[in-house]
């Protein structure tokens, strides 16, 4: 009995720590991804409150997830556009102490960070694909935002191109 609760115990807590992020993908289904085969990146400010190294970081994943995937940057002739956007929103969470002798609570501040990765088409300039995750990091604190930066693009771009 004692080596059941152990192992749904930590079955429970691996399952935890894969679920760190949330994402929401949308896509234009009367829109052809099977033609895709290059890709070159939109020309756009970086996001503000972000410095270069977190925006080096979501373009170097992305530029790897979409090779593993069998896409090459052309900026020559792409067949579809990159484009991202992060922005942070602060959340305030009531707490309750767990102490069961004290019945008041706390309010726990904590930062919410949004990516989006959208794919454009080149010719009509608009968003054929999209992306959404979110993601708890700290603007300021770049190299501990790399691995769950890394994993929500990973997360994102599994999802592309859609199944037809």
């Amino acid at each position: 009995m004692k080596q059941t609760v152990v192992i749904v115990a930590a079955l429970a807590w691996l399952t935890a720590g894969c679920g760190g992020v949330s994402t929401m993908v949308n896509w234009d289904e009367a829109y052809s991804f099977t033609d895709l085969g290059t890709y070159e990146w939109v020309e756009q400010d970086p996001p503000p409150g972000f410095d270069s190294v977190t925006v080096n970081l979501v373009r170097s994943t992305t530029e790897d997830v979409l090779g593993a995937k069998g896409y090459r940057k052309d900026p020559e002739s792409p067949s579809f556009l990159v484009a991202f956007q992060m922005g942070t929103q602060e959340q305030l969470s009531p707490r309750l102490y767990s102490n069961p002798y004290i019945r008041t609570g706390y309010m726990e501040a904590s930062t919410q960070t949004r990516l989006i990765i959208d794919v454009v088409d080149p010719e009509e300039r608009a968003a054929v694909w999209s992306g959404s995750a979110g993601i708890s990091v700290n603007p300021q604190d770049t190299h501990k935002n790399a691995p769950p930066i890394r994993k929500a693009v990973q997360k994102l771009l599994d999802e592309f191109p859609p199944e037809s």
